[in-house]
């Protein structure tokens, strides 16, 4: 049985053996939940989640785009409202742009659907299930959580109602 068939099929390889992919892999992953704990909402128009969809609101993946490729993505006729989600497409479309987040791809579907998954939009209601969602992607690819937890103490996100006697 070969070594690649034993690994999870979650997890590649570059993240377990390599450090730059895993330094690269953190920087992703910060740049998204701050970019979405910044705006407080989903990037989501009437046709689903989107890349982008205003000049201050992007998806998980957005936020780690670089403007000449939100530029593509907004001119593609095949996209709608900024593309909406097809990371396998906007990869293999816009390699010139988007080439270093290819070794990614598997963490940046995770950021993604962590980002996709709750139902609700904004606020707290969002927010909460979006961060536990990044909790179990960091934990997956053995990316840090320690600025992630600060963040989330700083917010007052998660904090129980205090009872009164």
């Amino acid at each position: 049985m070969s070594t690649a068939s034993t690994r999870s099929a979650y997890e590649p390889p570059s993240y377990r053996y390599n450090d730059v992919a895993r330094a690269e892999g953190q920087m992703l992953f910060d740049k998204a939940w701050r970019g979405i704990m910044a705006q407080g909402r989903k990037s989501r128009s009437t046709n689903g989640c989107v890349y982008q969809l205003d000049s201050s609101c992007y998806c998980a993946i957005g936020h780690n785009l670089t403007d000449r490729a939100r530029a593509h993505l907004a001119s593609d006729p095949r996209s709608n409202n900024a593309a909406v989600h097809d990371l396998g497409r906007l990869l293999v479309d816009y390699p010139g742009d988007l080439g270093t987040l290819w070794p990614h791809r598997t963490l940046l579907n995770a950021i993604q659907l962590a980002h996709d998954e709750p139902s609700e939009s904004q606020g707290p209601a969002y927010l909460e299930p979006f961060l536990l969602r990044m909790q179990t992607v960091a934990k997956t690819f053995s990316l840090s959580l320690a600025t992630l937890q600060d963040a989330v103490r700083a917010s007052g996100l998660f904090k129980q109602p205090t009872q009164t006697s």
